[in-house]
């Protein structure tokens, strides 16, 4: 009898020591998720503090070489020239950063996509006649609605 006794407090010492190797475990796993998650924050902090780094520079250089064609102010074929080269540029950054034009010239209107501005009696109904500002996507998100004046069909009919 005392023979079991011994063997279950040994088992029974066993057991606790194990306990307390898991919650040692537990604990030093718990503290290492914590960190994680902080080290994660952080870092997804500073990710988006400089999202906008390589477009920053981008429009630096455009600002650059917008301010050299107009130190040719006097020279207006040079001034054109540079303005035209800086269009294109602003272009190309605007085209890397997926940003596009819409196109809405003899277009259905759509009043989720469009700002109508006027409406022009017209044989034709609900189509953009003139557009009065240009709208853009960012990827595949509105971020400008174009203003255009439609045709509205002629009502008398």
């Amino acid at each position: 009898m005392e023979e079991n006794t011994i063997q279950e407090d040994s088992e029974l010492i066993e057991l606790k020591n194990k306990l307390e190797e898991y919650e040692d475990d537990l604990k030093r796993i718990q503290a290492e998720f914590e960190n994680f998650q902080k080290r994660t924050e952080k870092e997804k902090n500073e990710l988006l503090k400089y999202a906008s780094h390589k477009l920053v520079v981008k429009l630096i250089n455009v600002k650059e070489n917008l301010d050299r064609a107009l130190e040719n102010k006097y020279n207006n074929d040079e001034l054109l020239n540079g303005l035209g080269l800086i269009k294109k540029e602003f272009d190309k950054i605007l085209e890397d950063e997926e940003v596009s034009y819409i196109e809405v010239l003899n277009k259905k209107y759509d009043p989720f996509i469009h700002e109508v501005i006027e409406k022009i009696i017209s044989d034709e109904d609900d189509m953009i006649i003139e557009e009065i500002q240009k709208g853009y996507y960012y990827k595949d998100k509105i971020i400008k609605h174009p203003k255009v004046k439609i045709s509205e069909g002629n009502k008398n009919e």
